[in-house]
């Protein structure tokens, strides 16, 4: 049994291997502060973001393709302005398949993050403040804080997990995929959401309508000082306390 995982496991790498040969990575560091902001466009790949004490955005990419000239297809570009880091992928051609995955890491509380993947899944670690994250073809997912955030995927699931009362409204939606919400039980907001073909389902006092076809919640909990906005199309709406 041992060898046939040994087997598997080394057929899967060398797989990989055949399919990416070419790979290129790097590492650049840009000093801003809390109160700056990144915004970050990807085409084909994953973005990975967690935050640290420092005063300075970490950005390690990593290009992948099937040859050097897939990899030279492919530029990106950094530029920091007024305590704002831009990061865009630019393709030199349409077809490349060259995939570029992003891990970065930015300071505590950064003011403002804007996460963009055409194909590949975004997530984040870590607090911050006002987030907004979108993929078309990838899952959405988020643990920590934020001030508020916005979430967006066409094909994949949503989950936000915040672990604290919340200080600002969520707005998620998805068309295929499901969206999980894991919000402190003493948040103050006011919700709605709604699916076309899905389970609907809440910890909090909620009321939940099944149609004939679709299902939707709505209701006010605590105060109702925040907004929470859900809505797909194909996948269950999940709000749960914790």
């Amino acid at each position: 049994m041992k060898q046939s995982r040994l087997l598997m496991f080394t057929i899967l790498v060398l797989t990989g291997v055949m399919l990416f040969p070419a790979a290129k990575r790097g590492t650049q560091v840009f000093p801003v502060t809390a109160g700056g902001g990144l915004t970050l466009e990807n085409v084909n790949g994953k973005i990975e973001l967690s935050t640290h004490d420092r005063e300075e955005i970490r950005i390690v990419l990593e290009k992948v393709a099937k040859s050097q000239k897939e990899l030279d297809e492919v530029d990106v570009r950094m530029k920091l302005e007024n305590n704002h880091l831009k990061v865009d992928v630019k393709r030199l051609r349409r077809d490349t398949r060259t995939r570029v995955n992003f891990q970065v890491i930015v300071p505590v509380g950064l003011e403002k993050v804007e996460l963009n993947s055409v194909n590949g899944s975004v997530r984040v670690v870590g607090d911050v403040g006002e987030l907004e994250m979108e993929s078309v073809n990838g899952a959405i997912s988020q643990r920590g804080l934020f001030a508020s955030g916005r979430f967006r995927t066409v094909n994949g699931g949503i989950e936000v997990v915040h672990a604290s009362p919340l200080s600002g409204g969520i707005n998620a939606r998805s068309v295929n995929g499901g969206i999980q919400l894991e919000i402190h039980r003493s948040s103050g907001f006011k919700a709605s959401g709604e699916t076309l073909n899905g389970s609907v389902r809440s910890d909090f006092d909620l009321k939940v309508d099944k149609g004939l076809v679709s299902r939707s919640l709505h209701g006010t909990v605590g105060d109702g000082r925040h907004s929470v906005r859900i809505k797909t199309v194909n996948g269950s709406i999940k709000i749960l306390a914790i």
